[in-house]
Order: structure tokens, then sequence, then C-alpha cells
């Protein structure tokens, strides 16, 4: 059985994000659609055609689809990622997850841009892992729960006590 077969038959909740390539999560949101390789073909070139028509990305094709899914694929642009993500009707989270294993930033634009929100949640980054305590009070604040799994009330709890530690006085 391929690492790709095995991810079609398990849930999310199975799966460990660390450990998953590109190829592993498109196949599994392609197959939680119920897009077939052909089918998600035709959603991504709809998309091109009305919503994308700069779209500076590779041909698309169901070969592509597979050679991103069997990995064969050294490099995905981020205009086809963000492609992708449209088309599989990706949620935040599993836009993180797509962006992130193809080692792209989620917070840029679609054009490769960053806006002033970007580089404020970059900047808060910054200076919680710089914070003696804020590193070490969010990874005590998630526990032994994956990221990926947390809810959006969770998120922004976690965000709101580490925010607080770190402000400055």
């Amino acid at each position: 059985m391929t690492s790709t077969q095995r991810v079609d038959q398990v849930s999310t909740d199975e799966l460990q994000f660390e450990d998953r390539a590109l190829g592993d999560w498109v196949s599994l949101f392609r197959t939680q659609q119920g897009l077939s390789r052909p089918k998600l073909v035709v959603e991504m070139i709809r998309i091109i055609d009305s919503e994308m028509p700069n779209y500076e990305g590779p041909h698309i094709s169901e070969s592509l689809i597979r050679t991103i899914e069997e990995k064969t694929r050294a490099h995905i642009s981020r205009h086809l990622i963000e492609l992708l993500c449209r088309a599989l009707k990706c949620n935040p989270t599993q836009r993180y997850i797509l962006f992130t294993a193809a080692d792209l930033n989620p917070l840029v634009e679609p054009d490769g841009t960053r806006d002033a929100v970007a580089d404020v949640i970059l900047l808060l980054i910054g200076e919680i892992k710089q914070h003696p305590r804020g590193g070490a009070l969010l990874k005590q604040l998630i526990g032994n729960k994956k990221v990926t799994k947390l809810t959006q009330q969770e998120l922004f709890d976690v965000l709101e006590k580490v925010l607080i530690l770190i402000k400055p006085r």
C-alpha cells in the first residue's frame, strides 16, 4: 500500500500533521471533497477562467495532480497551491497545511505580496518566540494537542493568554 493510498483511507484525526507530505494532503483533501483527479482538474480550470485570469502556474492536467500526489514534483508554485486551495475549498487550517507542506508562507497574498495584517502577525510571532516565557507558555497551553486540531476558540484563547503575558507593562 502506498503512502497516498493509506492517507485516502484514514480520517484527518488519525494523521500527524508533521509527518505528511504535500501530495498526501492534496490526495486526502481531494477525496474528502469527493473529487476524482479529472473532476479536480475541471474545477481548477473553472477557477482559473473565472477567478484567477492572471494564473502563472503550470498547465493544469490530471497528470500534474498525479505527479503532486505521488510526490514526484520538486517545486510547487504559490499560484498552484492557491489554486489547489480554492478548488479543494480549503478551510484556513487546510490552507495553512498545504502552504507549509510546500514550504511557502501561508500569510502571503496569492500574488506573493505581504500586507499589513501579515506583517503584524509575523512581528507578533517574533515577539512571542523571543519572550523568555512566551514559547514555553504557548507549549504549555497547547499541551499534547495537535495544533491543526485546535478549535478557533482554543486558538484565540491561547493567543490571548500569551499576549497578556508578553505585553509590556
